[in-house]
């Protein structure tokens, strides 16, 4: 629904905020989940890259850090 004019959309807003809605259907779908794949050394790697940048150098000491 497009509103090109005040007027419009005063009617429009007006006409929500007095009429009552109701619900005509509920559909419930079967749906299914997997679990997210562990985070291995691969995608620490691929993620570490993109946003800061780093490199294989930069990314393994701080994954193999024993703090």
């Amino acid at each position: 629904m497009r509103l090109s004019a005040e007027a419009a959309a005063e009617t429009a807003a007006e006409r929500v905020r007095v009429d009552v809605f109701r619900v005509a259907s509920v559909e419930r779908n079967a749906v299914r989940r997997d679990p997210v794949p562990p985070f291995t050394r691969t995608t620490l790697q691929q993620t570490a890259s993109r946003p800061l940048g780093f490199g294989v150098r930069n990314t393994m000491p701080v994954v193999q850090c024993p703090c």
